[in-house]
């Protein structure tokens, strides 16, 4: 048995035979758009009613595809638009080719292309070496990242802003006593700790005197250069982990002076 059977897609008629159908269960690809369909449900008529000089598409595969037969559908006008037969592929299946599909990936995603790999990283490791620049004041009082800024810096000639953290400098020990040579003068001596993991720059140490109901009788601020003498003389650092005993006169604020403090300060 012989039938005609229409594209449902494009309109385009084809001979099929039973032999054909029985191969793909009545299935078959469309030549000219190749869409899928059952023959049978688009039947047109047996070869005996087809109009003499009709030129048909024949079922070549097991997969539905097909041959030309003829040079085209062109002579069946009734049957086919001429236009179909250079209908464009829109039933098109990646699955079938998945290098169109690899092909596609390449276009959308062009930045994934090894060959722009080592130009991203270099991108990428400027732009850190530019966030790191400008915020290096700030990372470099981290404890977390300072040994590697000075590292780095130490290699690279940058210079590192000095470790400031005033909460990690205490004062402790703190006597207060009449001087032994000067009768309106006072002595005093107390211990600076630094417990931080990096050296510090010597800090402003205030000095306060309260009277009796804890009033402020006196006040004064002395800066590195007031209480290091002898060999600490001149020096701007206090290492880390690390405690000195200082030792410095002052005038006598008075009997009203019962009770004193002293706390570190930034100057």
């Amino acid at each position: 048995m012989e039938a005609i059977t229409r594209c449902p897609a494009c309109r385009t008629s084809f001979l099929v035979t039973e032999a054909q159908l029985s191969i793909a269960d009545g299935s078959v690809r469309c030549g000219a758009c190749r869409y899928v369909f059952q023959a049978q449900d688009h039947f047109l008529s047996s070869p005996e009613t087809a109009e003499p000089g009709s030129e048909m598409f024949e079922q070549s595969s097991t997969e539905g595809s097909f041959e030309e037969s003829g040079s085209s559908v062109a002579g069946m006008a009734s049957e086919a638009p001429a236009e179909t037969a250079e209908s464009p592929d829109f039933n098109f299946d990646f699955n079938a080719d998945p290098d169109h599909l690899l092909q596609d990936q390449r276009r959308f995603f062009p930045v994934l292309s090894p060959k722009r790999l080592p130009g991203i990283l270099l991108l990428l490791l400027t732009l850190g070496i530019q966030w790191v620049y400008l915020n290096l004041a700030t990372l470099s009082q981290d404890v977390r990242y300072r040994e590697h800024i000075l590292t780095v810096c130490r290699i690279a000639g940058c210079q590192v802003p000095d470790y400031d953290n005033p909460d990690l400098l205490h004062t402790r020990e703190l006597i207060i006593r009449t001087h032994p040579e000067e009768p309106l003068a006072l002595t005093v001596d107390v211990l600076l700790r630094n417990r931080g993991s990096f050296r510090q720059a010597f800090p402003g140490l205030r000095l306060d005197f309260m009277d009796a109901r804890g009033n402020l009788v006196a006040s004064r601020v002395f800066q590195a250069d007031e209480y290091l003498g002898g060999e600490m003389r001149g020096l701007r650092y206090i290492p880390a982990l690390t405690e000195v005993r200082l030792s410095l006169g002052i005038v006598d604020p008075g009997e009203n002076a019962l009770g004193y403090q002293m706390e570190v300060v930034r100057i």
